[in-house]
């Protein structure tokens, strides 16, 4: 609800007095929940998820857009897709069980060719 809409619901002169009872209500409400949102910080909590969201996006294309240099960067290009993209690890649908598919089968090539990894020295 809004003053706008206190407006449109209760028209005219002789809806003053009504209408001014429900802005002064709407008013206590509003203060209610902005009260309750700063004890929760709600908003503050919803405004840094959206920023570090904001940051993994980018991080994520600048990792997509930089080449690998080996199967290692591009398993984990290919696991930060995974990662990023599917709303639950779980979850079944197309085409997230085929790129874990190509994945695991990237990590078990790698591990039957005996291929260290180029930070294992």
């Amino acid at each position: 609800m809004s003053y706008r809409d206190i407006e449109n619901v209760l028209p005219g002169p002789s809806l003053a007095e009504a209408r001014a009872e429900a802005n002064t209500r709407l008013k206590e409400h509003y203060s209610i929940l902005e009260f309750a949102d700063e004890l929760t910080g709600y908003t503050r909590a919803l405004e840094a998820e959206s920023e570090a969201s904001e940051r993994e996006g980018i991080a994520a294309h600048e990792l997509w857009d930089t080449p690998a240099r080996s199967i290692y960067g591009a398993i984990a290009k290919l696991h930060a897709l995974i990662t990023l993209g599917v709303l639950q690890p779980d979850c079944d649908e197309f085409p997230w069980p085929p790129f874990r598919s190509v994945a695991a089968d990237l990590l078990m090539i790698l591990k039957e060719t005996s291929l260290s990894p180029p930070c294992a020295g």
